[in-house]
């Protein structure tokens, strides 16, 4: 206890010295976990854009209809489905629908297009879709022939709220079909993708259109709890699976997106390395610096009978000191910085058309996991103490006569 109390007081006998290298290494911290947040942010917020915008954290299909999406490729719609779904643990939503390619057109334009048809009340709790839209009004349980469209489409095609919008597709049979959409709203995603090629329609309308009544393409299901999705494959497999069904889940559908997360956080991982390295070598010029100065002190103590092993735990107990109390500062700070953009959002709005294609959508949400907190004190306390090494041995190894006759 008397040498932990003694490192302690050591640290601070050089006030300017101690609090210099504690704010730089509170800045490299913070630095750490700023890029560890803003990295964090930018992957959930990729992996809401798949799954809240079009994909859905569980979808259930018809056998290879993933690899080869078509309308032959189809399930019966049994509306009793969606309540037995949404009584699987940590089913947050359920939602069936009826997807195809189709041509949109009007009088400027004409588009290729992914029409879905979707149950206007079951859509909201899988995807943020009817919560985007910025004119008009989502789709209504009763309406028959009403389109939602999104915010670039309606630019191409020179249309809005109220205007009539005319699709084409292809029945099952090949027969092709046209169906008049009076449009009652318009969404804004900041996605691209989204924003410009999907319309979504009622269900019923979609399937009259294309003479599929009683069927869907796909039963969509969002995860109450990110992460559950491998138990929900698992339930929702073992109850469609006499329908002939194939469940799968978002990172099984988008395996890309699953690699690049992966790469990024090695990556980073790498990156911060270097942070850490240099942080490394201010702590053990610090520590060699003060074995310097209090080289009479050392060989005073080492005359006087104090074993060199002690002598070596002091010094190290310093650096432990040092690089622990400034990595409580730099995690107060950082997680201060961090839950205020957290809450309040990182505007990149006026990158956005820049930053699409990362999957960035103006907002972006940054926050710090436990482990990114664990690892950083964790990686900074480590290296303060193997840099210390080297001036701890350099003090234990002292040779009191020599030190004292040089007094």
């Amino acid at each position: 206890m008397m040498t932990i109390t003694t490192a302690w007081r050591n640290l601070w006998r050089n006030k300017r010295r101690t609090t210099i290298i504690i704010a730089a290494i509170v800045i490299g911290i913070f630095g750490v976990q700023a890029s560890m947040a803003f990295m964090n942010g930018w992957i959930a917020q990729s992996v809401e854009n798949i799954v809240g915008g079009e994909l859905g954290s569980v979808q259930i299909q018809a056998p290879d209809y993933f690899a080869n999406p078509t309308v032959k490729k189809s399930l019966p719609y049994d509306p009793a489905w969606r309540t037995k779904l949404l009584a699987i643990p940590h089913v947050g939503g359920a939602c069936p629908r009826l997807k195809a390619q189709v041509l949109a057109s009007n009088a400027d334009r004409s588009e290729i297009a992914e029409a879905i048809g979707t149950d206007p009340t079951a859509e909201p709790s899988v995807s943020f879709i009817p919560s985007s839209v910025v004119d008009g009004r989502w789709l209504r349980p009763d309406d028959d022939s009403a389109v939602v469209i999104g915010v670039e489409t309606a630019r191409r095609f020179k249309t809005r709220v109220g205007h009539r919008l005319v699709i084409r597709g292809n029945r099952p049979d090949g027969e092709m079909v046209e169906i008049a959409l009076r449009i009652v709203g318009v969404f804004r995603t900041g996605l691209q993708s989204l924003d410009r090629g999907v319309l979504f329609l009622p269900l019923s309308a979609m399937q009259r259109m294309l003479n599929m009544d009683g069927r869907v393409t796909e039963w969509v299901l969002n995860a109450a709890v990110p992460g559950r999705e491998a138990e929900i494959k698992r339930a929702a497999a073992a109850m469609t699976e006499a329908a002939g069904s194939v469940v799968t889940t978002w990172k099984e559908q988008q395996p890309v997106l699953v690699r690049m997360a992966d790469l990024v956080y090695t990556f980073m991982y790498l990156f911060n390395g270097f942070f850490f390295v240099a942080m490394a070598f201010g702590v053990a010029n610090t520590m060699l610096m003060s074995v310097m100065e209090r080289t009479k002190e050392f060989g005073v103590m080492l005359a006087l009978g104090v074993r060199r092993r002690t002598i070596v735990g002091i010094v190290v107990l310093e650096a432990f000191w040092l690089a622990l109390f400034a990595s409580l500062v730099g995690n107060c700070v950082s997680e201060l910085i961090v839950v205020h953009y957290y809450r309040s959002g990182l505007d990149l709005s006026r990158w956005l058309a820049g930053m699409n294609w990362l999957g960035l959508r103006g907002i972006l949400h940054p926050y710090l996991r436990p482990e990114d907190v664990i690892a950083a004190t964790g990686a900074t306390v480590l290296m303060a103490l193997l840099m210390a090494l080297y001036p701890a041995r350099r003090a234990s190894r002292l040779a009191p006569g020599e030190v004292l006759r040089q007094v």
